[in-house]
């Protein structure tokens, strides 16, 4: 499995406005060479070439836990190809799969190396996964304290402002990583006009932009 070289990779939040009006942060491209080259730098190497890399005699191995069973939120297969990404720059991943409801457990505990879970918008997900109480271990007083600006307001300009600190900080930290989009699929009549794909595809999103045809 191979995804093409500088494919951008979406790797924060945005606003459905500003996804609409095509808003949208420079993204990070898919680069393998890349990542290696970052690895080297940071001190973590090949040196006996068994494709695992090592620092200070620690070889990079953790394990990542993943959802099973009958739900389109399961990432069980996913996994496996996140997996055969890493093991491309020298990075195994072993993986756990178990019910949904036991990564979740397992989530608001923070027991877990890595997990593979849906990421969800706005503001008061946020604040559950990267608040005060972050079960990721997450803490940064800025993005707290926009996270709370952005629960309080009202004022769709200003949400704006605060996403586009949080991809600020989001690309420098990393607390998590955007791994693919979640896609939907609708089903409407012909009549309705004012839907585009992909960034006005959502009709749930952009109601107010969307309009009836006239029958003849």
């Amino acid at each position: 499995f191979n995804l093409p070289e500088n494919l951008p990779l979406f790797d924060g939040p945005i606003t459905p406005r500003q996804f609409h009006r095509r808003q949208l942060p420079e993204p990070i491209t898919f680069s393998p060479e890349r990542a290696k080259s970052l690895f080297d730098a940071a001190g973590w190497h090949d040196p006996d070439g068994e494709g695992v890399r090592k620092r200070d005699g620690q070889a990079f191995r953790f394990t990542a836990i993943a959802s099973t069973g009958p739900s389109l939120w399961n990432s069980d297969k996913l996994a496996v190809y996140i997996q055969a990404q890493l093991r491309q720059v020298g990075v195994h991943m072993a993986i756990q799969t178990m019910d949904g409801t036991v990564v979740w457990a397992r989530l608001e505990a923070g027991e877990f190396d890595a997990a593979f879970m849906v990421v969800q918008s706005g503001p008061h997900w946020y604040q559950r996964y990267f608040g005060a109480d972050s079960p990721l271990g997450y803490s940064n007083p800025k993005v707290i304290k926009l996270i709370d600006q952005a629960i309080a307001t009202a004022d769709p300009n200003e949400t704006d402002r605060i996403y586009r600190e949080l991809m600020g900080i989001f690309r420098v930290e990393q607390p998590i990583t955007y791994l693919h989009p979640f896609t939907t699929t609708y089903i409407v009549h012909r009549r309705i006009q004012g839907l585009s794909t992909p960034f006005r595809a959502d009709p749930l999103q952009y109601m107010a932009d969307l309009w009836l045809e006239e029958e003849n």
